[in-house]
């Protein structure tokens, strides 16, 4: 039977948003990095984004971070949250399907906290998982969320009324990139403001009230909520994207993700 270790930590409150449990010990930096990015992204919880993944390359070390946050109610003080991540070393990104990684997250307790991330989390590589969804089954959005992404320079804000509503969507763009560029992509479903030092390419931010990301929102829309067909390809129909980064004269495919560009119509 294949498997996999991978490190693991929770992060919480405890007089402060704090590392609970860790079965690997980090650098300063890195744990820096950890604590500021399991942290609640926002000054408080809104409505439907009680829970959120947030995925990044932590710099100075071996590993990029899978993280899931849950809003802790049960705690007395407001605007707490538990956080369970996974760390996955870089050369194993590749091999690591999004519904086999998410399939291990699990909620934090009070009780036992201290003990929950104390050992590696042993992933089962040959054992069947559920699915996350087909993330592209909305060849629209599909289009217009790739597009948006491989076609500008500039980060990516998606709008949305909860964040489980482009989770799919964003794992699927994610497991599709060169292993190379998997290990650098980062991303959240959650984004409820701006954090500190850290810039994902592509976001999810609550519709109402996220005036802070309109100007990018603005542009994605501009160039790509319209007009995008999807043509030939592993997904039906995907070849060129005049005009995009990632094209490609010879017809290979483009350098980040394998074998998907779009066409605007």
């Amino acid at each position: 039977m294949a498997s996999t270790s991978i490190h693991q930590a929770v992060h919480g409150y405890r007089d402060g948003h704090r590392l609970l449990s860790s079965s690997t010990p980090l650098g300063s930096d890195a744990s820096r990095a950890m604590l500021v990015m399991s942290d609640m992204s926002g000054p408080s919880m809104q409505p439907g984004f009680d829970e959120y993944l947030t995925a990044y390359s932590l710099a100075g070390t071996d590993y990029f971070v899978l993280a899931k946050t849950w809003y802790a109610p049960e705690m007395q003080r407001p605007g707490c949250v538990w956080t369970h991540s996974l760390l996955v070393p870089r050369a194993r990104v590749a091999s690591m399907s999004a519904a086999r990684l998410t399939g291990n997250f699990r909620r934090p307790q009070v009780d036992g906290v201290d003990a929950a991330a104390t050992s590696p989390v042993l992933i089962d590589e040959e054992a069947p998982v559920g699915g996350t969804g087909d993330g592209f089954a909305d060849k629209g959005l599909a289009a217009t969320m790739i597009g948006a992404v491989l076609g500008q320079p500039r980060p990516v804000i998606v709008l949305a009324d909860t964040a489980a509503q482009f989770e799919a969507v964003f794992l699927r763009l994610w497991e599709e990139l060169w292993p190379a560029e998997r290990t650098r992509f980062s991303f959240c479903t959650g984004a409820l403001m701006p954090r500190a030092n850290s810039i994902f390419e592509l976001r999810s931010s609550r519709r109402s009230g996220s005036t802070w990301c309109s100007t990018v929102r603005r542009v994605a829309t501009r160039r790509f909520g319209t007009g995008l067909k999807l043509l030939q390809g592993r997904m039906p129909g995907v070849r060129s994207f005049p005009g995009s980064r990632q094209s490609s004269a010879n017809g290979t495919p483009p350098t980040r993700l394998r074998g998907w560009s779009l066409r605007a119509s």
